[in-house]
C-alpha cells in the first residue's frame, strides 16, 4: 500500500474512531436525560411507519426491540428482534478497543482495519431481517 492510500485508511479509521465515540456520548445522554426526566416512556418506540401504511416490515423492524434486549444483557432476543443489532455493537466495542490500543501505544499497536465487507455484512443482515419477516408474515 503506497503513502497516500495509508494516509487516507487511517483518516478513514480516526473519523469512525470520532463518529462512534461521540455516538456513544450521545446515546448514554439521551438515556440519562430519559431517565432524569421520567421520560422512559419515550424510549419504548414508535410504531413503523412503514410497517402501519403496508403491513410490510421495513428492513429495520424490531431493532429498538433488540437494542433494548442487547441493553438488557439478553443476547439471544436482541438476535431474534434483529440481527444487525448485535452484529453493530459487537463490531463497534471491537472497533472502539482496538483504536483505543492504537492511540494510546502512539501507533506501535496496529489499529483496527475497516474493510468494505464489514458494512456489506450489515447490509445483508438488514435485507434478511426483511426477507425472513415479511416471508414469516406471508407463511402465517
Amino acid at each position: 500500500m503506497d503513502h497516500k492510500n495509508k494516509d487516507h485508511a487511517e483518516r478513514t479509521e480516526d473519523v469512525l474512531f470520532c463518529i462512534i465515540v461521540a455516538g456513544i456520548i450521545i446515546f448514554v445522554g439521551g438515556l440519562g436525560i430519559l431517565h432524569v426526566l421520567d421520560l422512559e416512556w419515550i424510549a419504548q418506540g414508535a410504531p413503523c411507519f412503514i410497517y402501519s401504511l403496508t403491513g410490510w416490515y421495513c428492513p429495520g423492524c424490531g431493532g429498538t426491540r433488540a437494542v433494548k434486549a442487547l441493553l438488557c444483557g439478553r443476547l439471544f432476543d436482541s438476535i431474534y428482534y434483529h440481527p444487525a443489532v448485535p452484529y453493530l455493537a459487537a463490531w463497534t466495542i471491537i472497533f472502539l478497543c482496538w483504536q483505543s490500543l492504537h492511540y494510546l501505544s502512539k501507533g506501535r499497536i496496529r489499529g483496527f482495519k475497516y474493510r468494505s465487507w464489514h458494512l456489506w455484512a450489515a447490509v445483508l443482515l438488514f435485507f434478511l431481517n426483511f426477507i425472513i419477516k415479511n416471508a414469516a408474515q406471508l407463511m402465517g
